[in-house]
């Protein structure tokens, strides 16, 4: 398991760690999805496109300091590998407007675009 490599070493990255314990989320997640339905898995590959946009999000916050191709999940339906790391990699105004462009015509569109509190309006749009 990837996630007891990254904890057991004597200075685990967080990065890395947080990583390996979203890959195995969506791994087991996915597994125990397609046991449930088509409404259950598209949850869960939503929940992994938003653990994917929240990881592009602050990529982008860092500034080019990390490698986005190393923190992409997959599994979602909306947020592929080269969307994430073009969002990862521009600034957060344009991440964010490249995010709000990927979840149009759902209620996580304009979520994103929020000058509030994002992660609230995302929260909002996801429970609404």
């Amino acid at each position: 398991m990837r996630v007891r490599s990254q904890a057991s070493t004597a200075h685990p990255s967080l990065c890395a760690l947080e990583h390996a314990i979203n890959v195995e989320f969506a791994r087991r997640a996915l597994s125990g999805a397609r046991r449930g339905g088509s409404e259950l898995t598209a949850y869960v590959r939503l929940v992994i496109d938003l653990d994917n946009a929240w990881s592009a999000l602050l990529l982008a916050e860092q500034g080019g300091d990390l490698d986005p191709a190393r923190f992409w999940v997959a599994g979602g339906m909306r947020l592929g590998r080269t969307a994430f790391e073009a969002a990862a990699a521009a600034g957060v105004p344009a991440a964010r407007a490249r995010l709000a462009a990927l979840f149009e015509g759902t209620r996580l569109g304009e979520a994103w675009r929020t000058e509030g509190d994002v992660e609230r309006a995302v929260l909002e749009g996801l429970i609404a």
